[in-house]
């Protein structure tokens, strides 16, 4: 794709200048690929092979909930710049919000993008930004990310990552404010954490398992400074390795957070 094209006329000939800007440039923005932006930069520049990775997008996501999405890569050298933004579903509407990181700002293009995030610099080798899940209720949402390496005419890579609902939001509780957990379990032993602060370690508290689909797992009673689940459901069957949720409730305090049930 070319830009800028500027014509000189030299006596009777005509001589053709043109600039080439690449549409991963820090100054160009709206490319991400998503729906309703002003397409991909990839499909123009750059030749197969590009190894731009994104980590720390939800394979399900909390709403409400903030995740720090990393962009780096894993060969084919130095990021020349990456455009990236969130859809819901297949659509064009923004699924919640994108806000800047380590090495990266966001851009605002009326009409296409209007909350999108690239590098602050061109020719990064990683960054971060934080995305913050949409409202309960807004279902699957798709992260697209575009970039080039190297140079514009260099290794491109083109992504596309969904990203369900758990079913379970972030909830603000009267005394204790929304706290969020995160660890793993392994099925042949009970694993336990501590309580959050502000629980009462003396007071019975009530945990909720969730899968990723929202349904109720398994709901059990806890009393003592420690939390525990041994990865079984309400009938004591084994559950399957993969990703749940709990809710932690303890009168009118409430803590959520996300568990790694190994085999």
């Amino acid at each position: 794709m070319e830009r800028n094209k500027k014509m000189l006329a030299i006596g009777m000939g005509i001589l053709i200048v043109s600039a080439t800007i690449s549409n991963a440039h820090e100054t160009y923005t709206g490319y991400s690929g998503a729906p309703g932006s002003e397409g991909a930069c990839t499909p123009c520049h750059g030749t197969t092979g590009g190894q731009i990775t994104a980590t720390g997008f939800p394979s399900a996501y909390s709403p409400g909930a903030a995740y720090t999405i990393k962009i780096a890569h894993s060969s084919s050298g130095i990021i020349v710049n990456f455009n990236a933004s969130c859809r819901v579903g297949a659509s064009s509407q923004n699924a919640g919000t994108i806000a800047a990181g380590t090495n990266t700002a966001v851009y605002n293009v009326a009409t296409y993008e209007t909350n999108g995030v690239h590098f602050g610099t061109s020719m990064m080798d990683s960054g971060t930004f934080k995305w913050t899940a949409p409202a309960k209720g807004t279902g699957a949402v798709k992260l697209y990310i575009a970039g080039l390496q190297t140079s514009s005419s260099g290794a491109k890579t083109a992504l596309v990552l969904t990203a369900t609902e758990s079913g379970i939001s972030l909830i603000t509780n009267k005394s204790v404010g929304p706290q969020n957990f995160y660890f793993r379990v392994n099925g042949a032993n009970k694993t336990a954490f501590p309580l959050p602060v502000g629980f009462t370690p003396n007071a019975i508290s009530t945990v909720e398992i969730f899968n990723l689909q929202g349904n109720v797992a398994d709901v059990r009673m806890t009393q003592g400074a420690n939390v525990s689940w041994d990865g079984v459901d309400r009938a004591g069957k084994q559950l399957s390795a993969g990703t749940y949720f709990f809710l932690l409730r303890q009168n009118d305090h409430v803590a959520e957070g996300r568990i790694i049930l190994t085999r």
